[in-house]
């Protein structure tokens, strides 16, 4: 007696007697394929992943809704693929582009917020005081970026503010030391 054929993708998807090795069968069935897809759309390894992750969790949260006509279901995973493809692609030069428009119109410390840096941090200086005048999302901006040598990005992440937030909150410090030092002089 030859052996049974093995369950479409329509019924795996539609199984309600054991969904979780189903749907587990349905992965280990097309997940290659679908790496493959995305490789040759130009994905690195990593988004690869990201994209087969995000295509068998939208599978899995449609499957009830499969056309069960269809017993194969690799150009629906495709498709979804496909989608979440483009989708990456769009985010990604929407935050290139956001990136780009904030490098260009982001205040950039000056020679004049470096020296009073410089002064703030000099081990004789009155200096220090000043920067425990100034609040605390500010020296820890200011601390974080010219003494600890950070980039915005990582300083925005560790405060929880945006990266253009964290620019204008050094700027703003920088000035408000120049502005009391130059009042203490």
């Amino acid at each position: 007696m030859p052996p049974p054929d093995p369950p479409s993708d329509a019924e795996l998807l539609h199984d309600v007697l054991d969904p979780v090795e189903s749907f587990a069968t349905f992965y280990r069935r097309h997940v290659d394929a679908l790496l493959r897809f995305c490789a040759k759309k130009g994905a690195d390894a990593d988004t690869a992943a990201d994209v087969a992750s995000d295509t068998f969790l939208a599978a899995l949260g449609h499957r009830a809704s499969y056309d069960a006509t269809y017993p194969d279901a690799r150009l629906w995973l495709l498709q979804i693929a496909s989608r979440k493809l483009i989708d990456g692609h769009r985010r990604t030069a929407g935050d290139r582009h956001r990136r780009d428009r904030l490098l260009a119109t982001a205040p950039r410390p000056t020679d004049r917020d470096r020296d009073a840096y410089a002064l703030l941090t000099a081990d004789d200086g009155p200096a220090l005081d000043v920067l425990s005048d100034l609040p605390p999302a500010q020296q820890a901006a200011i601390r974080q970026r010219v003494l600890d040598d950070r980039d915005y990005a990582e300083i925005a992440r560790d405060l929880g503010i945006s990266e253009q937030a964290t620019r204008q909150q050094v700027s703003r410090g920088l000035a408000r030391i120049r502005s009391l030092l130059g009042q203490e002089r």
